[in-house]
């Protein structure tokens, strides 16, 4: 018995990979409207937009990402860390700021982190599945 998959097994992990990713994706951004962008004061509005901005890209990229596939479903998967960065950065500002309760950021970024790390589970899946054909 060997460790390697074959290409319907690397699919079928894309997928299941995809959709935790969507879920917690979901999750990440309800939390974010409902305790953090809500809570935003009107004098850090530029933030709040900024942040609101991210989670949209975040949810757009993943669905580009599902939706092709190779080197082109990399570069989307790229453009999600890449907003996953941008997004810890502004929740960063947010709890220097100290005008939302410190609990629910650092509840935020741990969404974040589990978002972060799935990305990099379908990340290094596409890269495997590449490598293969």
């Amino acid at each position: 018995m060997h460790n390697q998959f074959n290409e319907s097994e690397y699919y079928m992990e894309q997928k299941k990979e995809e959709f935790h990713l969507q879920k917690y994706i979901e999750e990440f951004n309800s939390y974010i409207h409902k305790y953090i962008s809500n809570n935003i004061s009107k004098i850090h509005r530029n933030t709040k937009i900024h942040l609101e901005d991210e989670c949209y890209n975040l949810v757009r990229n993943l669905y580009y990402g599902m939706a092709t596939k190779g080197n082109i479903r990399s570069k989307y998967l790229v453009d999600m860390a890449v907003t996953v960065g941008l997004i810890d950065y502004l929740l960063g500002q947010l709890q220097e700021e100290k005008n939302i309760e410190s609990k629910k950021i650092e509840k935020a970024i741990g969404k974040l982190a589990i978002i972060k790390t799935s990305i990099n589970g379908w990340r290094n899946t596409n890269e495997a599945l590449l490598k293969k054909v």
